[in-house]
């Protein structure tokens, strides 16, 4: 029961991204609830958030699945060819971060990707990495080294490896 109802609302999201779409754009799912759109000849970013902002009007209404009306909420991601990437790949991992982008601000949001989204990965992966680092060695049976660990795994650090807010680290 519970498969048959994930797959309607598979069908009716996908029902209903087409009518967002044009004619010529080409929908895709690449997995999970991920679809992916590619929408040729825009005039920019501005025709992009145009059709995601009509995407999302169209998945604002609740869905028909069973006796009560269904909502969720979905996050859109933009990346533009060939300014956001030079191939498929670098654009659906662009759309991707923007995607997340539009998650953190929110729901039922799109975001158009900026170059200062990859920074943002990056740091923090750093971050994940010293985590990581630092909490190996809390099975240690030395304590000052198993105290300085902890200590450094709480600890935030900018990208200058400077000390943060630690409500950036939360």
């Amino acid at each position: 029961m519970l498969l048959q109802v994930g797959d309607h609302l598979l069908q009716q999201t996908a029902s209903r991204l087409r009518k967002g779409l044009r004619e010529t754009d080409t929908l895709s799912r690449i997995g999970g609830d991920e679809f992916v759109a590619l929408i040729p000849d825009l005039d920019g970013r501005q025709d992009a958030m145009a059709i995601a902002s009509k995407i999302l009007n169209e998945l604002a209404e609740p869905f028909s699945i069973g006796p009560e009306p269904f909502r969720t909420s979905v996050s859109i991601g933009v990346a533009v060819y060939p300014g956001d990437g030079p191939n498929e790949e670098e654009l659906i991992r662009n759309a991707d971060l923007a995607m997340y982008q539009a998650k953190r601000e929110g729901k039922a949001r799109s975001a158009v990707f900026a170059p200062a989204m990859e920074e943002g990965v990056v740091d923090r992966l750093h971050q994940v990495g010293e985590l990581r680092r630092a909490l190996s060695v809390v099975d240690t049976p030395n304590r000052a080294r198993r105290d300085a660990a902890i200590n450094a795994a709480l600890g935030v650090f900018d990208a200058e490896r400077a000390p943060a807010a630690p409500i950036r680290a939360i």
